[in-house]
């Protein structure tokens, strides 16, 4: 990806894909074990801001220390209580549908209550909205909603307390 940016950058053609200015790249392993993603870019962002060169959510997530390894797995439907509770967003991604609009999110994020990582399926079509809309609001280390679904196989999440699709 680096090379096709570096090789594309000021480049004018008619090719459908001279000239890109950005790339995405994820990768992944294990079942939800690994992800990671980069944006790359061979312009400035466009809103005048300088991107992050550190970890946008260090004063949530520095605060959550532990030496047991079993404190810092992802908690499943089964760790989030009967209940509601509250946590802040650490990343999160939304698929589209193949009429690119936003169908299913998904958010990773740590319970305020008990500083444990959390993974929930966004909850309502607002909250979905929410996470694709441009705005000046960042998302990431914004606070909302986690409650278990009906049926307690998977966590939702909210900016609301309780929405549902």
């Amino acid at each position: 990806m680096t090379r096709q940016l570096r090789s594309k950058k000021g480049q004018v053609s008619d090719h459908k894909n001279a000239g890109v200015l950005n790339g995405l790249i994820l990768a992944n392993g294990g079942v939800l074990t690994y992800q990671h993603v980069v944006c790359l870019s061979t312009k400035p962002r466009s809103d005048g801001k300088e991107y992050q060169n550190g970890n946008p959510c260090a004063s949530i997530v520095q605060s959550v220390t532990s030496n047991d390894k079993n404190d810092l797995d992802i908690v499943g439907s089964e760790g989030v209580k009967n209940g509601v509770w509250e946590g802040i967003i650490e990343t999160y991604t939304v698929q589209f549908s193949r009429k690119n609009e936003p169908q299913t999110g998904f958010v990773v994020g740590r319970l305020k209550q008990t500083g444990k990582r959390f993974l929930a399926n966004v909850a309502d079509s607002k909250t979905l909205r929410n996470l694709v809309k441009e705005s000046e609001e960042e998302i990431i280390g914004k606070g909302g909603w986690i409650w278990k679904e009906e049926d307690g196989k998977r966590n939702l999440f909210g900016f609301e307390r309780g929405a549902s699709l």
